[in-house]
């Protein structure tokens, strides 16, 4: 009888905690579990308590800049000696949800981690440069350097992380692989489910504008709010659900705008009224000043519901402009978005098509079922000489 290939799963934080990272810790450890495969959960890991690092966090205070602990020598050791004792000793491969804990890991295991960015692809995108102490900068890309190093292989869940790790930690093309996440609903629905669901869209006029995110500025809700009172004006029956902002920065929220403030996918209610939030869209619209994929996009897809954001980061890897949904330049105005989105909803043959393009790219790339299948062959491939 073969034996089962047997895995470590590392994650810092608790990985069936769906309010982490979207979901996705839960959602990638489930995906390699479900390929016949021994998955040992090494997760939880405790953040360690350092004076010194305490007095750098005051510094960066004074000094107005943050200081990253957990890119630190002192946390990155303790991460590494906390999985050091769990870990069994007939494992196969490691794989982890993070570049941080394997850094200082003793092992001759080979070590895989799959992410959506590197370090450096973060800086002035999520991280502006002038915000951040000295030493963070410093740690992080050495850390981020060496964990690249160690790394057997690697998965990035978009072409522009992968490319980012190629050519600023110069990392082998053959380390790497990309493979997008799929989405964190646990909902699959058939052909026929999004075409029937198709013959209730764009009907009188209508436009049903979704909008999915926890940071309002980040995320260009201002746009969207924009571009739905400019549909409005021009005799459209415009309708915005937004879910993730606990309070709209709109000091008088109009009729055409509901504010379902965030829901949380842990729970079942919670993750069924997103569902039918999605279904009863005709587009989710978050236009993104900065996204590494955005789970969203992936979501929405699976879905039969076309995307409109904004072509940043790994976005292009979930949303094909003009095919799968709309993916304009950082600097569209909501003028720019009106038009793109009226010369769709005008020609209802044309977004069904782009509804259905959406729906077959999750169902070919984007699920979760592939992404483990994806991984595990990944490992293999680069271990089997």
């Amino acid at each position: 009888m073969k034996k089962k290939i047997k895995i470590a799963y590392i994650c810092i934080e608790d990985s069936d905690d769906l309010t982490k990272w979207s979901g996705l810790n839960y959602y990638i450890k489930k995906s390699i579990s479900q390929q016949d495969i021994e998955v040992i959960v090494i997760d939880k890991l405790k953040i360690k308590k350092s004076i010194l690092i305490f007095f750098r966090k005051v510094i960066g205070k004074i000094f107005k800049q943050d200081y990253h602990q957990n890119r630190s020598k002192i946390i990155l050791k303790s991460l590494a000696l906390q999985i050091q004792e769990r870990m069994p000793n007939d494992v196969d491969f490691i794989i982890t949800t993070s570049s941080l804990p394997i850094v200082y890991l003793e092992t001759n295991v080979p070590i895989f981690f799959y992410l959506d960015a590197t370090f450096h692809s973060m800086l002035d995108f999520y991280f502006p440069i002038k915000n951040l102490s000295k030493k963070t900068l410093v740690e992080g890309e050495y850390h981020e350097q060496l964990a690249h190093n160690k790394a057997t292989g690697i998965i990035y869940a978009s072409n522009w992380a992968a490319n980012n790790a190629i050519e600023h930690y110069k990392v082998l093309k053959k380390k790497i692989k990309v493979v997008p996440f799929g989405a964190n609903l646990d909902y699959a629905v058939t052909e026929k489910f999004i075409i029937d669901n198709l013959k209730n869209k764009l009907l009188e006029k209508s436009i049903n504008l979704l909008f999915v995110g926890v940071d309002w500025e980040r995320k260009g809700g201002e746009i969207v709010y924009q571009t739905a009172k400019s549909l409005i004006k021009l005799g459209y029956n415009v309708s915005l659900d937004i879910v993730g902002i606990k309070e709209l920065p709109i000091n008088k929220i109009p009729d055409f705008c509901t504010n379902h403030g965030f829901i949380n996918k842990n729970d079942e209610a919670g993750k069924n009224k997103l569902i039918k939030l999605y279904l009863k869209a005709d587009f989710l619209f978050v236009p993104s000043k900065q996204e590494c994929l955005g789970i969203v996009f992936a979501e929405a897809s699976s879905l039969g519901i076309p995307s409109i954001s904004t072509n940043v980061g790994g976005i292009s890897n979930v949303i094909e402009n003009g095919k799968t949904g709309i993916a304009l330049d950082i600097n569209a105005t909501p003028k720019m978005y009106e038009e793109k989105i009226l010369s769709i909803v005008n020609n209802k043959e044309s977004y069904n098509k782009m509804a259905l393009n959406a729906y077959h790219k999750a169902v070919l790339e984007s699920n979760w079922e592939n992404t483990g299948r994806e991984i595990i062959n990944h490992m293999i491939s680069l271990t089997k000489n």
